[in-house]
């Protein structure tokens, strides 16, 4: 079975969840920290760009700078799923399948999932520290709560 096949079949099994993805050349030490609602289809997003900025030379980020660097070979990257998490509109469907949610409703429980994976992002991010993310999202100290 090839290297994509067992990525689908992986990340096909994490459905229904969000998640915190790394690249990462295990050769040159460069790495990159996203999120995604779907992991499956964010990396499948990440390969069809690649390869457009590729073809196309408009190079967009310090990470698809680097996959041009090298030649966008997906061979040389490795992938792990880092965290996953619930995606709450979902779970909230499925323990109240008699509930029909408004789409109000719907966007909160939509927001607070995007907003705690992206949470969960920042602080992998904080940690690893990723040689190609761009600019990642910071709280600001002024919003941050202290008791």
């Amino acid at each position: 079975m090839g290297r994509r096949s067992v990525e689908k079949l992986v990340l096909e099994g994490f459905s229904g969840l969000s998640g915190v993805y790394m690249f990462f050349n295990p050769l040159g030490g460069e790495s990159y920290v996203g999120s995604a609602k779907s992991p499956f289809n964010r990396l499948r997003g990440h390969r069809i760009t690649a390869s457009s900025v590729i073809r196309n030379s408009k190079l967009s980020s310090p990470f698809y700078n680097y996959l041009n660097t090298i030649g966008s070979s997906w061979e040389n990257i490795h992938w792990a799923l880092l965290q996953t998490d619930t995606l709450f509109e979902q779970e909230f469907v499925i323990q109240n399948p008699s509930y029909k949610l408004n789409s109000n409703e719907l966007d909160i429980l939509t927001n607070f999932s995007q907003f705690f994976i992206r949470l969960k992002e920042q602080v992998m991010i904080d940690l690893l520290k990723p040689s190609t993310n761009v600019d990642p999202v910071k709280t600001p100290e002024s919003t941050i709560r202290r008791t």
